[in-house]
């Protein structure tokens, strides 16, 4: 199972997610109020709750924000013919709460 780097921020937050060795992960060590945490990469997906204009809330699980971005407008397109810039403006996104 390989793993990967997540840097945290000073708010709790994973701001980035990188492989070990990435020069980015180095800096964040060396970073007051940073702090990096490896974590397994199975066990990286999350539940995200996508909220569209005009459509009920839908879950996604994905590996990142943007994927899981990704998949709902790929899902909006199949059904609707949805741009992905139409889908950017009327989209936001979320972590699911028990996931934070």
């Amino acid at each position: 199972m390989s793993k990967i780097a997540e840097i945290v921020g000073p708010s709790g937050r994973t701001h980035y997610r990188r492989p070990p060795g990435d020069p980015l992960v180095a800096e964040a060590e060396r970073t007051n109020g940073y702090s990096v945490r490896y974590v397994d990469q199975e066990t990286e997906d999350r539940t995200f709750i996508v909220s569209v204009d005009g459509y009920a809330d839908s879950e996604f699980r994905a590996i990142s924000r943007d994927k899981a971005r990704a998949k709902a407008w790929r899902a909006l397109n199949e059904a609707t013919g949805c741009s992905f810039k139409r889908f950017l403006a009327i989209s936001s996104i979320r972590l699911e709460a028990s996931n934070s």
